[in-house]
């Protein structure tokens, strides 16, 4: 075997990072299981599209391209930059307004199911 096949087949290795390396690799340093989920599940952008981190399955085994790694974070960020632009564009007060993360909808939702229900317990003569 001569040294530059040796050479090709280090790089085609380095290419590649497990999910382990993924974790490590990735800024804030999240868990391999966030990082097991954003190859399964994938992360809800903030302009409502579901971003997936490609990947390559050898064996049993599970690999990411770096190029990979950097389009999965490039496209995130270019969802946000999306979002961002869109609210500029049709709102000058946009500083004012309140963000839309899946958080806020939560506690907004909640808020109006409670003032359901206490309606509801009100017409019954409960509350």
């Amino acid at each position: 075997m001569s040294s530059s096949s040796v050479c090709a087949c280090n790089l085609a290795k380095s290419d590649y990072l497990s999910i382990n390396d993924v974790a490590a690799a990735s800024p804030g340093n999240p868990h391999v299981s966030t990082v097991w989920r954003w190859v399964t599940d994938g992360v809800r952008a903030q302009n409502g599209k579901r971003v997936f981190l490609d990947f390559t399955r050898v064996g049993r085994r599970i690999y990411v391209p770096r190029t990979a790694l950097e389009a999965f974070f490039a496209e995130l960020r270019s969802a946000t930059e999306q979002v961002r632009s869109a609210d500029s564009e049709s709102d000058d007060s946009s500083h004012l307004s309140q963000p839309t993360t899946p958080r806020r909808r939560r506690l907004a939702r909640r808020q109006r199911d409670h003032l359901a229900a206490m309606d509801e317990l009100a017409a019954a003569g409960i509350a």
